[in-house]
């Protein structure tokens, strides 16, 4: 299957699970597979009203193989051009549209608060995000929980 807009999110979402700490938890796992499909059912294709997905399981599954194998075959310093490049992927696929990234990253933050905190390389990585989409990272919290809010 050629890379895509899906495969993009999955390696910006498998970036920031293991980069920092290299141990991807099982909380994180779940949390991610839930973000991807939540991401998928995007389009009603059928016209009866509700949104259906965009991949069939075999592609589904292929996404998710095809990024973590991309992931795994990387250095460190591949792997943090890739993140880049899929940034500015999902930002094209999504058409710039600042509602559609801000989804985008609070799916991020809750994959990387999977684990029951947000580390220092976590919260870099979605600073750093936010430049790349020129705009910039506002971080408050509720009740102990962060919310990072992109202001373009």
């Amino acid at each position: 299957m050629k890379w895509g807009p899906f495969h993009d999110m999955n390696y910006m979402f498998i970036f920031l699970a293991d980069y920092g700490d290299a141990d991807v938890s099982s909380s994180e796992i779940r949390e991610m597979s839930t973000k991807l499909v939540d991401l998928r059912y995007e389009k009603d294709r059928d016209g009866d009203g509700y949104a259906d997905d965009s991949l069939t399981e075999e592609q589904s599954n292929a996404v998710i193989d095809g990024s973590w194998d991309r992931y795994g075959a990387l250095d460190a310093d591949g792997q943090v051009d890739q993140f880049f490049a899929s940034a500015k992927g999902v930002a094209e696929h999504f058409q710039w549209n600042h509602g559609k990234m801000q989804d985008f990253v609070n799916g991020m933050v809750d994959i990387a608060g999977a684990d029951g905190y947000i580390d220092s390389v976590e919260e870099t990585i979605i600073n750093n995000l936010a430049d790349t989409w020129g705009c910039s990272a506002n971080v408050s919290y509720k009740g102990g929980v962060p919310v990072i809010l992109f202001v373009w």
